[in-house]
């Protein structure tokens, strides 16, 4: 295998989060990616988010995201309400406010130990990195 490359080194990485994640967020029964759409919608409490704005946010297929919403509205962590024509509004429910601070602070310690090994300016040019590839701005 070429550890060398940087395609493979990121998907490495990529395994390395899941795992970590898996470890992390298991008292919740959460996955990383349904811990992304709550905390997305902890921080829109408006009530306006649509799937298709999480597949955007989220560079997701449709298939992914229904299968994910799927999940989480059967295990009581978001409900779907009627949107403007065929469209969904998600919004989170009471269980996922009730936990907010606790999956709020399971994220940081991701966050902590995915970057453990790395210094505060090391962290900062990863992610100015990785925004660079995925052509986005910070």
């Amino acid at each position: 295998m070429y550890v060398d490359r940087a395609s493979v080194l990121t998907r490495i990485t990529a395994l390395y989060v899941d795992k970590l994640a898996n470890q992390i967020f298991a008292p919740f029964n959460l996955s990383l990616a349904q811990y992304k759409i709550l905390g997305y919608l902890y921080h829109r409490p408006e009530k306006t988010v649509t799937t298709a704005e999480l597949e955007e946010h989220f560079q997701m297929s449709h298939s992914t995201s229904v299968g994910l919403l799927n999940n989480l509205e059967k295990d009581g962590w978001i409900s779907r309400l009627k949107g403007k024509g065929r469209s969904k509004v998600i919004e989170a429910t009471e269980k996922a406010l009730s936990v907010k601070d606790e999956l709020e602070a399971a994220g940081m310690e991701l966050e902590a130990a995915f970057t453990e090994k790395l210094s505060a300016e090391e962290v900062q040019e990863y992610i100015r990195l990785s925004l660079k590839i995925l052509d986005m701005e910070q």
